[in-house]
């Protein structure tokens, strides 16, 4: 399985912008879980876990990938299936990293307020792990350009973070985010 795995993750990580998306989310994860205080242990194995946060969009066409608009309901639906297929490719296999990864892929679009996908869970019901994911996943997205956006400044970017604390995202996570950035 995990030779199966390592195929699809491959085939999400083809273009450059994409490999460095999951580079970075992957260290921000390692940053933010240090800040709150987890294991060297715990640190070390979200940073290897959250490389898969997004290896479900191995099936998802590549013009929804590399759409410059925004998406249709259509569409959405269909970008929103990569999260539980994440999950499904990861979860069969017994490697700790690869269990870890599953809970991320699967739980890192959910939201602190249950608005997020694929089962709308919310608070404490979203693995640890998914949670900090989520924040940092966020995180690059709005700083770096993308196909559909420019990039927001970081004042921005922060203030989105303080704001949406409690409601989108865990504020603990978000209280070490944000001392991260020395704004607490």
């Amino acid at each position: 399985m995990e030779g199966v795995v390592s195929k699809r993750l491959d085939a999400v990580l083809y273009s450059k912008e994409t490999q460095e998306h999951i580079a970075r989310v992957s260290a921000c994860s390692a940053e933010i879980a240090g800040a709150m205080g987890l294991t060297d242990g715990e640190v070390q194995l979200i940073k290897k876990a959250a490389v898969y946060h997004d290896v479900g969009k191995h099936e998802v066409p590549d013009a929804l990938l590399n759409k410059p608009g925004p998406l249709t309901p259509d569409e959405r639906k269909i970008m929103e299936t990569h999260a539980a297929r994440g999950w499904s490719y990861l979860m069969v296999s017994i490697s700790p990293i690869y269990l870890a990864g599953a809970e991320i892929a699967k739980q890192h679009h959910e939201r602190w307020n249950g608005s997020g996908y694929p089962e709308g869970l919310k608070g404490p019901q979203i693995h640890l792990y998914g949670r900090i994911v989520a924040v940092a996943d966020v995180y690059d997205a709005l700083i770096s350009d993308r196909v559909y956006k420019k990039p927001w400044p970081l004042d921005q970017v922060l203030h989105h973070f303080a704001e949406m604390s409690g409601i989108l995202y865990d504020p603990e996570v978000i209280q070490a985010f944000l001392r991260l950035h020395g704004r607490v």
